[in-house]
C-alpha cells in the first residue's frame, strides 16, 4: 500500500496539473476560408461551427485546430487579421479549476471571462505575447465543443488522422536573455522540464525543447540569431509541429560536423553497418546523406564511399540538393551510384551563386532554402531530376525547404508555391502526372474554373 501511495506522489510532482496533451490549437485570422483550405490538404476536416460567433472547428484524430474569425473586445486579445496567428493551446488537464487556482497562485495572470448565454466557462490564463493558455477537464466523455458548437451536417465528426498524424508541439519565439525565464515558467507553473542535448531530433537543432509532463508533446523555445534578426519584444507562439507513428522507415544520418569526429572512412562504415543491423527487426532502411559542412563527409560522393565500406542491406544514401550544389560536386558522380541504394532525395533550390565556406552554408541552409524554381539554381535542380531519373532512381522527392520570407506571408500562399514547384519538377521536367493530397491536381482544377 505505502509503496503505491509514494508512486502516486511521485507522480504528482512530476504531473502537478494532471497534464495529458493538447484539446486544441486556437489561430485567429479574418479570412478563415483561406487558413481552412490549408488545413484540409494537412488531412484536416470542418466538424462543427460556433452557436455565437464566427468559429470553426478542424478535427482529425485526436487534434483540434479552432479557427477564430470573430474580433474580441479584450484589450490585449489577439485580433483577426489577414495573416493567421497562433493565438491560444488548450491544456487537457485532471481538474481545469484546481489547475487554474494552481497557476494564478504561482503568479500566472487571469484572462477575465467573457461568457455569452449558451457558453461554457473555460478558464484561461494569459501566455506569451496577446496569447492564452486555457485548461480543459471535459475531453473526453463529454467535450466542451457539446455546448459551444453545432456540427456542419452531413461531416464525420471523428474524422481519422491521416497516417496517424498528432500534436508533435508548438514553437515559441522569445526576446533575447529570455531562455531561462520562460524555461522556469513553464517548469513552475505546468511541470514541463528541458530535454537533454543528447535526446534532441535533428530536425530540431535550434533553442531549446521542454517537454511536457505528460511526455506526449514538446515545446520549442527560439531566441533571435545574433546579427539576422532583431525581435526584442515581439515574443509569441510562432508555429505547430505535427508527429507521425514511430512506424518510419527511413532513418536519415547525417554526417558529423564535429571538430571531435573521427576521419577514420572504416571506422565511419562499421559504426553505420552497426546502426544498420540495429535497424533490420525493426523494418527501417538507413539513408547516410553528407552535410556540405561536415568535418570528414561534405559530399554525396563521399558519402556513397561509406556506405559502400559498410555494405548493409538496408544501408543506402540520402540525397541533398542544397548540400550538393553548396560544395559544388559534379552530377558525374551520380554515375557511380546505384540507383536502388538512394533512400532518400531532398530537393531546395537557394539564393546564392555560390556558399564557399562552411560557415556560409551554415548560415543560408536554415534561412534561405525555397522551392525549387524560386532560387538560382533552377536550370541545375532540373537537370539533377532528370540525372536521377535516368539513372534509375524511382523514388520519391520531397522538398527541405528554409526560408524566413516564407514565415511572413500567407499558409495557403505557401502552400500554393509548394504545389507549383511540385508540379513543375513532375510535369514539365519528370513529363510524369504529379499525386498531391487531397485529390485533383492543382491545373486540373484551374482549367475547370476557367
Amino acid at each position: 500500500m505505502s509503496s503505491s501511495i509514494d508512486r502516486e506522489a511521485v507522480s504528482d510532482a512530476a504531473n502537478p496539473l494532471g497534464l495529458d496533451g493538447i484539446e486544441f490549437i486556437e489561430y485567429a485570422t479574418s479570412r478563415p476560408q483561406a487558413l481552412g483550405q490549408v488545413l484540409e490538404t494537412m488531412g484536416f476536416r470542418p466538424v462543427a461551427r460556433h452557436r455565437s460567433r464566427e468559429v470553426l472547428l478542424y478535427r482529425q484524430g485526436g487534434m483540434n485546430v479552432v479557427i477564430n474569425a470573430h474580433a474580441s473586445h479584450h484589450p490585449r486579445a489577439v485580433q483577426p487579421g489577414e495573416a493567421p496567428v497562433l493565438s491560444a493551446i488548450a491544456l487537457r488537464v485532471r481538474d481545469a479549476g484546481a489547475a487554474y487556482r494552481r497557476a494564478l497562485d504561482r503568479g500566472a495572470w487571469p484572462v477575465p471571462s467573457n461568457v455569452e448565454v449558451m457558453e461554457l466557462n473555460i478558464p484561461a490564463i494569459h501566455g506569451v505575447g496577446a496569447s492564452r493558455i486555457y485548461f480543459v477537464d471535459r475531453h473526453r466523455e463529454f467535450s466542451i465543443y457539446d455546448v459551444d458548437f453545432t456540427r456542419i451536417p452531413g461531416i464525420d465528426p471523428q474524422p481519422p488522422a491521416l497516417a496517424g498524424l498528432c500534436w508533435f508541439g508548438v514553437v515559441q519565439y522569445i526576446g533575447n536573455d529570455r531562455m531561462e525565464d520562460w524555461t522556469a515558467f513553464y517548469a513552475e507553473l505546468f511541470g514541463f522540464c528541458p530535454l537533454p542535448d543528447e535526446q534532441r531530433f535533428g530536425i530540431l537543432p535550434k533553442g531549446r525543447l521542454l517537454r511536457s509532463p505528460c511526455h506526449s508533446f514538446f515545446l520549442q523555445l527560439i531566441e533571435p540569431e545574433p546579427g539576422l534578426l532583431d525581435v526584442e519584444g515581439e515574443e509569441s507562439l510562432q508555429r505547430i509541429g505535427l508527429g507521425a507513428p514511430d512506424d518510419c522507415r527511413v532513418l536519415l544520418v547525417c554526417s558529423s560536423t564535429s571538430t571531435h569526429a573521427s576521419t577514420d572512412l572504416d571506422a565511419m562504415a562499421r559504426d553505420l553497418r552497426k546502426l544498420a543491423m540495429l535497424a533490420v527487426p525493426l523494418n527501417i532502411r538507413v539513408a547516410f546523406e553528407g552535410l556540405s559542412w561536415g568535418r570528414t563527409i561534405n559530399q554525396f560522393s563521399s558519402a556513397w564511399d561509406v556506405v559502400c565500406r559498410a555494405d548493409a542491406p538496408n544501408l543506402g544514401l540520402g540525397f541533398d540538393s542544397f548540400h550538393m550544389f553548396a560544395a559544388k560536386t559534379p552530377l558525374d558522380e551520380l554515375d557511380a551510384i546505384d540507383p536502388e541504394k538512394i533512400f532518400l532525395v531532398q530537393l531546395a533550390d537557394f539564393m546564392w551563386t555560390e556558399v564557399r565556406s562552411f560557415e556560409e552554408r551554415m548560415a543560408t541552409a536554415p534561412h534561405f532554402r525555397v522551392f525549387p524554381g524560386e532560387g538560382v539554381h533552377s536550370d541545375a535542380l532540373a537537370e539533377l531530376v532528370l540525372r536521377l531519373d535516368k539513372l534509375g532512381y524511382r523514388g520519391d522527392y520531397s522538398f527541405e525547404v528554409f526560408d524566413d520570407d516564407y514565415q511572413q506571408i500567407p499558409l495557403e500562399a505557401v502552400a500554393q508555391r509548394a504545389r507549383r514547384s511540385a508540379l513543375s519538377l513532375g510535369e514539365d521536367v519528370l513529363r510524369r502526372a504529379v499525386p498531391l493530397p487531397n485529390a485533383m491536381r492543382l491545373r486540373r482544377r484551374e482549367a475547370l474554373r476557367g
